[in-house]
């Protein structure tokens, strides 16, 4: 999409490898806030230390990545806990860590975690960490929280057997719908809805669609009533099977992002217009933007796309 006016960027947060993803978001789509923070992380009277991410749970015991382990040098004692969720219960292997320090930043603040279980991985996604961006979005809190970012996953979570890394001595209450803050012994954490709008398909948790609603109607105008559909120009199925009889071996191909291939003419992309706010930044000005590619959902897909490949190809 570009800007009626200088040319708008957009960002597309990453994602860990996992299987499966712990995160939070609204009806309304807005990402909600967990509560993760930086740390440093080091043995107990060893050389080495290593920053990432933690996440701080007060319903579960500290349990840190295999990678954290690796990171630092260290084995811990073989056991099997069991491990409970809202969907099952059973034995997990797992090894126990007793000699993990935590600290601020700064190094200010030192905690020992006095049992830590490991696991291969945390199952929590790298872009549900609260960024700076997503304190900027809100006036109450802009000036007075900072969060450092790391080029790290969440690699430990700190649980209630730790609570002096739980406790916050101050806060920042929530206001106009936005997170209320605390701060803790290791910092400033987040708590309630970011504002950062996602939308995920449920088998592509990896990628994130724009969607936008082209059967809303404005002073009784339709978007979709006004363009022409187009022919249909998609294979027909019964010769695509029919080919399948022709040769020995039959080839399959996807065009990655097909739709989004296509380009709206330059003429009629004031037609596309939406308002939305810088960088996502919802404390600044809305200003008006434009599709530059087709939208998903008016009446003219998948014609003209099919006609560009058909064209061009």
């Amino acid at each position: 999409m570009d800007k009626t006016g200088p040319r708008a960027t957009t960002t597309r947060p990453t994602q860990s490898s996992s299987d499966h993803f712990c995160g939070l978001a609204t009806m309304e789509g807005s990402v909600t806030a967990l509560p993760i923070i930086a740390v440093k992380i080091k043995v107990r009277g060893g050389p080495l230390c290593t920053e990432t991410y933690a996440l701080l749970d007060n319903g579960s015991n500290s349990v840190c990545s295999a990678s954290l382990l690796e990171c630092l040098g260290i084995n811990g004692k073989k056991m099997k806990p069991k491990l409970t969720t809202m969907h099952s219960s059973k034995d997990v292997d797992s090894l126990i860590v007793t000699a993990l320090v935590v600290t601020d930043r700064d190094k200010n603040v030192v905690i020992t975690l006095l049992e830590v279980l490991s696991r291969q991985a945390l199952p929590i996604a790298k872009d549900k960490i609260t960024r700076q961006e997503d304190v900027e979005r809100w006036l109450h809190l802009q000036g007075h929280v900072y969060l450092p970012e790391l080029n790290s996953e969440v690699d430990l979570l700190i649980g209630a057997n730790a609570p002096e890394a739980l406790q916050s001595s101050e806060g920042i209450p929530a206001f106009d719908g936005g997170p209320y803050v605390t701060r803790g012994d290791l910092g400033w954490i987040i708590n309630g809805t970011t504002g950062r709008k996602q939308k995920y398909h449920h088998t592509k948790p990896d990628k994130i669609s724009v969607v936008f609603n082209c059967s809303a109607q404005f002073q009784g105008t339709l978007l979709s009533n006004e363009l022409f559909q187009g022919p249909d120009l998609t294979n027909n199925l019964v010769s695509v099977l029919i080919c399948f009889c022709q040769e020995p071996v039959a080839v399959m191909g996807d065009v990655q992002s097909m739709f989004h291939q296509v380009c709206a003419p330059e003429a009629e992309r004031d037609l596309l217009q939406f308002l939305w706010w810088p960088q996502g930044y919802f404390s600044e000005k809305l200003e008006e933007y434009r599709m530059t590619v087709h939208l998903f959902g008016v009446v003219s897909l998948p014609s003209c796309p099919n006609y560009a490949m058909h064209t061009h190809t």
